[in-house]
């Protein structure tokens, strides 16, 4: 699959690069983790313990920005993937990652010995991929990008009304005249009293003809 755009996504990505189905027995995730994977074309290992504090991935990061901790030369069963919103820890340092544990204890199981594959969110903020499938995209902040969206949409959709309203507005015809049963134009016969309404006529004169007037929209 390509460059990851969701943490769902990426969360596929990932169970498809090791191999490894989550919920399954995870008691070699540290050789798994120590793997060499493929990266456009070339055999790369997982990155470890990067970025650095105050820096982010730039947009070409193998594995999509995806990177692992090791202690001891072995993995930690934990993994970074890349947020453009940094979280700020004890000491005021900067990370530009949303951390996931990525193994858990078998129920039932050997206690530190038994293990399975797993997706458990630990801490930062939300997952911004830095690259689309032709990893040149730089980090972007989702949220600003939806905001910029809805924007767009809500004043695509005010263009919309407004048009629409125009149109209704032009076809309410300025003046009409009514014709009686018998093809007869009616009439305004204003000097009766009260003033009557009568069909004769066989064309629309102006007394024949009446403007139309809307007093209430149906909503």
């Amino acid at each position: 699959m390509g460059c990851p755009q969701t943490e769902r996504e990426f969360q596929k990505y990932f169970s498809e690069l090791i191999g490894k189905a989550f919920d399954s027995p995870a008691n070699d995730f540290e050789a798994v983790m120590a793997a060499r994977y493929d990266w456009n074309g070339q055999m790369m290992q997982i990155p470890m313990n990067v970025p650095l504090a105050g820096r982010q991935l730039p947009s070409d990061a193998p594995f999509y920005g995806l990177t692992q901790q090791v202690k001891g030369g072995v993995s930690a069963g934990r993994i970074w993937i890349p947020a453009a919103v940094p979280q700020v820890d004890e000491n005021g340092n900067e990370w530009y990652t949303r951390y996931i544990q990525i193994i858990k204890d078998k129920p039932g199981g050997t206690p530190k010995v038994d293990f399975l594959w797993t997706w458990w969110y630990q801490g930062g903020n939300e997952y911004v991929p830095i690259c689309t499938d032709g990893g040149t995209v730089p980090p972007v902040d989702n949220l600003l990008q939806r905001i910029e969206t809805l924007e767009s949409q809500v004043a695509n959709l005010e263009g919309r009304v407004t048009t629409l309203e125009s149109k209704q507005t032009s076809r309410i015809p300025k003046k009409i005249a009514l014709i009686a049963d018998n093809r007869k134009y009616v009439t305004a016969e204003v000097t009766t009293n009260p003033p009557t309404l009568v069909a004769r006529g066989d064309s629309p004169d102006a007394w024949q003809q009446f403007e139309v007037v809307v007093l209430e929209w149906e909503e």
